[in-house]
């Protein structure tokens, strides 16, 4: 709903801000610590996407203020989400866990499906479409959603989160895979911020380990 009455550009901006509303909520319910490094690549990956969107491009106007709302309450409801996994599957398989989201969503989606179908047109249904559906449940939202919340049961929510700046960068690889985009030096600039992101995060993850297993 939200990049339908917003728009593309404006809703990577917002949603990016999600890994900040993990961090906080990791620091709050969980108790992770908040070091400098992983403040320090949180800001990297941010400015990274900042500069891959390139938001003066499509800035944002009063009437797009519902679709900013909506992205905006996204972010957040998938952070605090995103936090309650790495809570609950201490004690739970991460496979359970995802099936009682799916049946969680599912309560919401269909009724809200219903009621879209109400008033909006099918169009054609091509083999590709039907493709296209199985592909968006299975591998995108199904597959997807298992290994997100797998992420957040092996790492600490405020290192797991960063993961999801990949998301741009692999949207640009395929976009100039696939679509023969242009490889800018902001998209190239951008990119590189984010990898420096995903990197310092990671190697304190990695050094951390090392100095348990050493105590160990």
């Amino acid at each position: 709903m939200g990049t339908t009455l917003s728009s593309a550009a404006n809703g990577a901006v917002v949603t990016a801000a999600t890994p900040a509303f993990i961090f906080l909520f990791a620091n709050w319910i969980l108790a992770e610590s908040i070091s400098r490094r992983r403040i320090s690549a949180l800001l990297l990956s941010t400015i990274g996407v900042i500069i891959v969107v390139d938001p003066h491009s499509d800035l944002l106007s009063p009437e797009q203020f519902w679709g900013s709302v909506s992205l905006v309450a996204a972010a957040l409801t998938w952070a605090l989400y995103s936090v309650l996994i790495r809570n609950v599957t201490r004690d739970l398989s991460t496979l359970a866990v995802s099936f009682a989201a799916f049946l969680g969503r599912l309560l919401v989606a269909f009724p809200v499906g219903l009621w879209e179908n109400s008033y909006q047109t099918w169009g054609n249904i091509s083999l590709t479409v039907v493709a296209g559906v199985f592909y968006l449940g299975i591998i995108s939202t199904a597959l997807a959603a298992f290994l997100w919340n797998k992420t957040f049961e092996l790492l600490d929510a405020g290192v797991a989160f960063l993961t999801f700046f990949a998301q741009p960068v692999v949207g640009v690889i395929l976009g100039v895979a696939l679509l023969d985009e242009n490889l800018s030096a902001s998209l190239l600039i951008g990119n590189v911020l984010i990898g420096m992101g995903l990197w310092l995060a990671t190697s304190e993850e990695i050094s951390s380990q090392g100095e348990k297993h050493e105590s160990l």
